[in-house]
């Protein structure tokens, strides 16, 4: 798994821009996706994929282990599905690691 400073330090250097400025700018894009997220529109990514939000109506639900019966509440649930082209680049892959 990549951390984030690292991914900063990618972005920074390919964009040429100081490490700084690349923080502020993915922190700000970051935020603004999430406040979108939680406010309930579905935001989409070009070439990468969509976020939305769904919500799940209570349902019942039975426990095999302990044979109790019960009731899960509502619950709101954050989806994301990926694009066709990342979804075929992922596929493809030889089992690179990085």
């Amino acid at each position: 798994m990549s951390k984030f400073s690292q991914l900063l330090r990618e972005v920074a250097h390919k964009a040429d821009f100081t490490q700084d400025d690349t923080r502020l700018i993915v922190e700000t894009f970051l935020e603004l996706l999430e406040d979108r997220i939680i406010r309930g529109n579905h935001v989409e990514i070009p070439n990468f994929g969509g976020f939305k939000l769904i919500e799940r109506d209570h349902r019942r639900y039975y426990c095999p282990k302990t044979g109790q019966h019960g009731v899960a509440k509502d619950r709101t649930k954050i989806i994301f599905k990926p694009y066709l082209s990342l979804r075929k680049a992922i596929k493809n892959r030889k089992g690179e690691k990085q």
